[in-house]
């Protein structure tokens, strides 16, 4: 008995020891500057709108998260990295890859049918993302 005591006083002199070495990591942190790198396509305070992340904003696991889900359903990015550095005032680095943008369309054609038609019935706009997994489809369809 005395013995099963020693051991269980031992025990739990360990684990508050491994407690006190090893404190919780804390929730959040404050950030202290936010760098984009690859932004061209959306304006820099508009981005940081999307994403909720901007100086003196408290950040953890879970802001990160939502904000790269939020940036995707814009539509406008293959890929979006977020890296916040350790420490309490941690700087923010993002990196996107911005997804190709169409501004113009050029037609030339010799069927008598008018350039103008010929952008109505193409499937891919000018002025919005470029949509490679749809190409050859739109261009099949002309």
């Amino acid at each position: 008995m005395r013995v099963a005591a020693r051991v269980a006083f031992f025990l739990i002199l360990f684990l508050l020891a491994c407690a006190a070495m090893f404190p919780a990591e804390s929730a959040a942190a404050t950030v202290s500057k936010v760098e984009i790198k690859g932004l061209s396509l959306v304006g820099q305070d508009e981005f940081l709108d999307i994403i909720g992340i901007r100086t003196g904003v408290e950040i953890d696991k879970e802001l990160v998260s939502n904000a790269i889900k939020r940036a995707f359903l814009k539509g406008f990015f293959d890929d979006i990295i977020i890296r916040v550095a350790d420490g309490d005032n941690p700087v923010v680095e993002v990196e996107v890859k911005e997804r190709d943008f169409i501004r113009k369309i050029y037609v030339k054609n010799n069927t008598g049918v008018s350039d103008k038609i010929i952008k109505e019935l193409f499937i891919i706009k000018e002025n919005e993302t470029m949509r490679y997994d749809i190409f050859e489809q739109a261009m099949a369809s002309l």
